[in-house]
């Protein structure tokens, strides 16, 4: 099988065809979906830091809607999924298209096969050394405190009676049987965390 043409390889293409001082070449970055939009938040507020906002070189785009998402295809350098899924009828509505890059770590929603295909490269962010996989465990940690201490439907009437001491008797995660469904990135995490408890 011959490998494919990387678009990320090509120069950036003007809108005009021209690459030169007066016609620079934009990056137009799409951004998938409603959901996890701390990311585009984020990258605006990068931009800004490193002195690069939205301008004539860099446009970051947000497609809400599939419909939106399949109109800003044709004109995409790079596309951030989200949860958004990205099928062969995307990757082939997107002719610029160089990078899909994934904000987290899941690729599920992506057809990779279609996308390598085209030359457009994938990739994600690593689970372990990122906080990905530390945030999401110290997440499952928390919320299994909550649950033992009765915090959703407990702690609110005990603060309005004002019983605020000793009763209930403390429960804890100390001493108990954890079971970790799932042994990658987040669960091996989780297992080490429980282990210090």
């Amino acid at each position: 099988m011959t490998p494919p043409a990387w678009r990320f390889l090509r120069p950036l293409a003007s809108s005009t065809g021209k690459n030169t001082r007066s016609h620079r070449p934009k990056c137009r970055v799409v951004f998938a979906g409603r959901h996890f939009q701390a990311g585009l938040a984020s990258t605006h507020a990068l931009l800004q830091a490193h002195g690069r906002p939205q301008s004539a070189d860099i446009e970051l785009i947000h497609a809400p809607s599939r419909k939106e998402l399949m109109e800003a295809a044709p004109k995409a350098d790079v596309a951030l999924p989200f949860m958004e899924h990205f099928d062969k009828e995307f990757i082939r509505a997107a002719q610029r298209l160089r990078l899909i890059q994934q904000f987290g770590v899941g690729l599920e929603r992506v057809d990779i096969d279609e996308a390598t295909a085209h030359g457009i490269a994938v990739s994600n962010v690593p689970a372990v050394g990122s906080g990905n996989a530390e945030s999401t465990a110290e997440h499952a940690i928390m919320l299994a405190m909550m649950l033992l201490r009765h915090v959703p439907t407990d702690l609110p009437r005990r603060f309005e009676a004002g019983e605020l001491g000793g009763l209930p008797l403390p429960r804890t995660l100390y001493g108990k049987n954890v079971t970790v469904v799932g042994y990658g990135s987040v669960g091996s995490t989780l297992c080490r965390y429980l282990i210090s408890l």
